[in-house]
């Protein structure tokens, strides 16, 4: 699951070092983690058989963890959280990433429906 640098220990710890009240709890890491390790076999997988993917979309992202585990595992590909309100946590867990070394620089989360606004799917 982590491909490269940094280690997701060393992103996770920053969590806790953050100011505020938020918490990542460890069976939500644990189980976003065997989501993510999936996913990215099946778009490798794809891939492989010549199947271009560009962008993901995580539909109802929460807190957007799962997003930011696929960003960091598939460089190069844009990864979008999509979710009907921001959280606090998708903040505190962006700059957790930011702090270990690796900004996610291929994520982005937004804020809104997808049946409203589906239309920047394709469109960007």
């Amino acid at each position: 699951l982590n491909p490269h640098a940094p280690s997701l220990a060393k992103v996770f710890g920053q969590v806790d070092v953050l100011p505020g009240s938020h918490r990542l709890r460890v069976k939500e890491l644990f189980e976003s983690c065997e989501v993510v390790v999936c996913l990215v076999r099946w778009i490798s997988e794809l891939r492989r058989n010549g199947v271009k993917i560009r962008r993901v979309v995580d539909a109802a992202c929460g807190h957007g963890l799962v997003g930011m585990l696929l960003a960091h595992c598939l460089v190069g590909t844009e990864v979008v959280g999509v979710d009907l309100q921001a959280r606090e946590l998708t903040g505190v867990l962006e700059e957790a990433w930011r702090r270990a070394g690796r900004p996610l620089d291929n994520f982005k989360f937004r804020k809104g429906d997808l049946n409203d606004e589906a239309g920047w799917i394709d469109a960007e």
